[in-house]
C-alpha cells in the first residue's frame, strides 16, 4: 500500500493563505458552458434532393464564448472535408456518390475538444437512369442557348453514365472552347473512340485545333496544330463519303469535292447530271467540277449548251464569271453576273466582288463581300473573301482563321497569310512566310497563289535560283497572269539575265496594261504588295452555288 505524504505548513495562517492563492487561480481560468449550448444545424432541409455539385453548409451557435476549432463534415460516416473558418461548407461531387440516400454529418469541435453534431439524410438524383444520349442532349440544347454552367452539368452526368459517350464529350469540350480552354477542350475530344463514319465530333476537332492554332505563340505551333487539323479533316471527308453511299451521286460528288478529288467529283455529277433535262443543281456542279480539275473547254462547251437550251441560271453564269476571273477578265466577269447580284446569288456576289477588288473598287467589293457574309457567315469561301475586304488586318487575319476552322485544307488561306506576313517589318517575314508557303503547297502543289508568293518570298532573300522553277509552275497554272510575267521579269533582273526582261514586261502589259504598264522593274517589297491587291485566290464550291439555309444560321 503506497504511504501518504504529509506536508507540514510551517504557521497556522498558512492553510488559510494556501486556500486563498488557489480560489484566486481558480477564478483567472473562464468556466466553459456545456458543450450542449452549442448548436450545429445544416442549411440542407431534412430529406432535401441534390444534383450535381452543391455546397453543403453547416451553422453553427452558441459558441461565441468558447470559439469553434473545426467543423468535420462526413458522408456516409466517410470524412469528406474539414473546415476552420466560417461560413463552415464544402462543394459535395454528388456524382462522386451512388444515386438514392445519403447521411450528411456535421461536427462542430471547440478549443477544448469537445463537440456538437448534426445529421440530416439527402437524396442524390442526377436523372441518370434517363441514360447518357438523354442528358448529353440536354447539354448541346445548353450549349446552342448559350448557357455553358448548364452545358457543362449534363455533359458530366452523361459521362457518369457513359464515359466515351461522343455528343457529351463534345458539350464538355465546346464549353472549355467557350472559355478559351483549347488544350482541355481536345483533351476532352482526343480522348473519345470515333467509328469511321463520325462526322460531327471531327469537325469540333477541326475547329479546335484551328483555334489552337490562332493562339499559337510560334510559327511551328501554328503550323503543328493546322497540320492536325487537316489530318482529322482527311478522315472527316471520307467519313462524308462514306455517309453519302452509293445511291445519292450528288451528295457522294459534294463529298468527292470537298476532299479535292475532282476525279471523283466530276463522275458523281455525271452520274447525277445523266438525262434529258437533268437538274440544274447537277449541272452547274460538274461544270464546277470540271473547272476545278483544270477541264475548262468542258465546262465553257456545257455552260453554251445550257445558253442555247436557255436554261442557264444565276448559278450557271456566276460560273461563267468564275472562269472569266481565273483569266484575269475581271470586267467581263463583272457583267456577266450582273442579274445575280440583283438577285442577292450568292456565288454572283463572291465572283462580284473578287471582280471589283481586281477592278480596284473596293467600296463596291466590300458591299457585295458584305452581302454573301450576310447569306452565308459560316462558308469558308466567303469568309477567305471577306478577308480582303476588311480594312483591319487583325479582323482580316480572324477571318482567315474562322475559314480554316471549316476547312482547314485551304492552300489559299495559308498563302493568304504568308502575303500579309511578308508585308509586315518582321525582321524575320521572308523565313515565316516560306513556311506558310511550304504548307500550302503541301496542301495543294498547283496552287498558283501559293508558287507565285513563295518564289516571291524567296527573292526577297536574293535565292533566285530557287524561285525561278516555281515562276515556271505558276505560268505553266495561269499562262495569262500578268503578274507573274512582271515577277519573271523581276527574276530576271536579280539573276542579271537581262536580255528577257523586256519581253516578259511587255506581254505582262498586253495582257492588263491597267495594272502592269511598267517600264523599269519593280522593287521586290512592291512586287509583293501589288500583287496581294491583285491576285485573289477566288474559291467556288457547291454550298456556295447552292447555300443551304444552315450555313446562314
Amino acid at each position: 500500500m503506497p504511504r501518504s505524504r504529509l506536508v507540514f505548513l510551517p504557521f497556522p495562517g498558512a492553510r488559510f493563505m494556501a486556500a486563498f492563492c488557489l480560489l484566486s487561480w481558480a477564478c483567472l481560468v473562464p468556466i466553459l458552458p456545456a458543450s450542449a449550448a452549442v448548436k450545429v444545424q445544416f442549411e440542407l432541409k431534412e430529406g432535401a434532393t441534390v444534383s450535381d455539385t452543391v455546397t453543403v453548409a453547416a451553422k453553427v451557435t452558441g459558441a461565441d464564448d468558447i470559439g469553434i476549432d473545426k467543423v468535420e463534415f462526413l458522408v456516409d460516416d466517410q470524412l469528406k472535408s474539414t473546415d476552420t473558418s466560417t461560413p463552415y461548407s464544402f462543394d459535395w461531387d454528388t456524382l462522386a456518390e451512388t444515386e438514392g440516400k445519403h447521411t450528411l454529418t456535421a461536427t462542430a469541435f471547440d478549443a477544448q475538444g469537445r463537440s456538437q453534431r448534426a445529421k440530416i439524410n439527402v437524396v442524390i438524383d442526377n436523372e441518370l437512369s434517363k441514360g447518357a444520349d438523354y442528358l448529353a442532349g440536354l447539354a448541346l440544347t445548353a450549349i446552342k442557348e448559350n448557357k455553358p454552367d448548364t452545358a457543362a452539368k449534363y455533359s458530366r452526368r452523361a459521362l457518369k453514365v457513359d464515359p466515351n459517350n461522343r455528343l457529351a464529350a463534345r458539350s464538355l469540350a465546346g464549353v472549355a472552347r467557350a472559355k478559351g480552354e483549347y488544350k482541355q477542350a481536345l483533351a476532352m475530344l482526343e480522348n473519345v473512340e470515333l467509328p469511321d463514319n463520325d462526322i460531327e465530333v471531327r469537325e469540333e476537332l477541326v475547329a479546335l485545333y484551328i483555334a489552337s492554332a490562332g493562339n499559337a505563340e510560334t510559327t511551328e505551333e501554328f503550323l503543328k496544330s493546322a497540320a492536325k487539323a487537316v489530318e482529322v479533316y482527311s478522315k472527316l471527308t471520307a467519313a462524308r463519303i462514306s455517309r453519302a453511299g452509293a445511291t445519292d451521286a450528288r451528295s457522294k460528288g459534294d463529298a468527292f469535292f470537298a476532299a479535292r478529288n475532282w476525279t471523283g467529283a466530276v463522275g458523281q455529277y455525271q452520274k447525277s447530271g445523266e438525262g434529258e433535262n437533268p437538274p440544274m443543281e447537277n449541272v452547274n456542279r460538274l461544270i464546277l467540277a470540271y473547272i476545278n480539275a483544270g477541264r475548262t473547254k468542258e465546262a465553257l462547251a456545257t455552260i453554251g449548251t445550257l445558253d442555247r437550251q436557255k436554261r442557264s441560271d444565276d448559278g450557271t453564269r456566276a460560273l461563267h464569271g468564275f472562269i472569266l476571273l481565273r483569266d484575269h477578265q475581271f470586267a467581263r466577269a463583272h457583267e456577266i453576273v450582273q442579274e445575280g447580284i440583283e438577285n442577292d446569288s450568292l456565288p454572283s456576289l463572291i465572283v462580284a466582288s473578287y471582280a471589283d477588288l481586281g477592278l480596284k473598287q473596293t467600296k463596291r467589293a466590300q458591299a457585295e463581300a458584305e452581302k454573301a457574309f450576310a447569306i452565308a457567315p459560316k462558308l469558308p469561301e466567303v469568309l477567305l473573301l471577306r478577308a480582303f475586304t476588311l480594312n483591319d488586318a487583325i479582323d482580316s487575319d480572324h477571318a482567315v482563321m474562322k475559314a480554316l476552322e471549316y476547312d482547314p485544307a485551304q492552300a489559299e488561306a495559308y498563302a493568304v497569310r504568308g502575303y500579309q506576313t511578308m508585308l509586315t517589318r518582321a525582321s524575320k517575314r521572308f523565313s515565316v512566310a516560306d513556311q506558310l508557303f511550304d504548307f500550302a503547297l503541301k496542301r495543294d502543289p498547283t496552287c498558283t497563289y501559293a508558287q507565285l508568293g513563295l518564289a516571291l518570298s524567296l527573292m526577297g532573300q536574293n535565292r533566285t535560283n530557287e524561285a525561278e522553277p516555281l515562276i515556271v509552275q505558276a505560268l505553266a497554272g495561269d499562262p495569262n497572269g500578268p503578274d507573274i510575267h512582271v515577277a519573271r521579269a523581276v527574276c530576271y533582273g536579280l539573276a542579271d539575265k537581262t536580255v528577257n526582261i523586256n519581253s516578259e514586261l511587255a506581254l505582262a502589259k498586253k495582257l492588263d496594261p491597267e495594272h502592269w504598264d511598267d517600264t523599269y522593274l519593280p522593287k521586290i517589297n512592291e512586287m509583293i504588295g501589288r500583287t496581294y491587291l491583285y491576285r485573289h485566290p477566288a474559291v467556288l464550291t457547291p454550298l456556295s452555288l447552292y447555300p443551304p439555309k444552315a450555313i446562314g444560321e
